[in-house]
């Protein structure tokens, strides 16, 4: 498997408000099928689509990814998923490949410093004063 950790910053997104990556793109990272992954995460986590992997249907991937055809992103998928940083994190703990945990750590390290600029940018802006 490829680290392609510098790719991950355009990888993860913005869904109001919330950071995600799609299974599809993490799936690639770890060199698996989307289908693999979810399969992986469903017998070994079951449950935790409710709280950190987000179903994703077409309207919402118009969101994050626009201009994309949706036939392609679904991939014969009514949805995908979007993994938060702490599914990332509990993906993270179903692997056993030394590569594949690195991979994922340093993502969950973008994770947080993609945050904390949004925070940072946040806070840099000039309030506007009424008098």
């Amino acid at each position: 498997m490829e680290n392609r950790a510098a790719d991950t910053p355009r990888q993860i997104r913005s869904l109001s408000g919330q950071l995600l990556i799609l299974d599809i793109d993490l799936a690639a990272l770890l060199g698996l099928a989307p289908e693999h992954l979810n399969a992986l995460v469903d017998e070994r986590r079951p449950g935790i689509e409710r709280e950190f992997a987000i179903p994703i249907g077409c309207e919402e991937m118009r969101d994050l990814v626009p201009g994309v055809d949706d036939a392609r992103l679904l991939d014969g998928q009514k949805t995908r998923r979007a993994y938060t940083e702490h599914g990332v994190i509990i993906v993270c703990a179903l692997h056993d490949d030394e590569r594949a945990i690195q991979l994922l750590i340093n993502l969950v390290r973008e994770f947080v410093a993609m945050r904390e600029s949004i925070a940072s940018s946040r806070q840099a802006r000039p309030t506007l004063e009424l008098h």
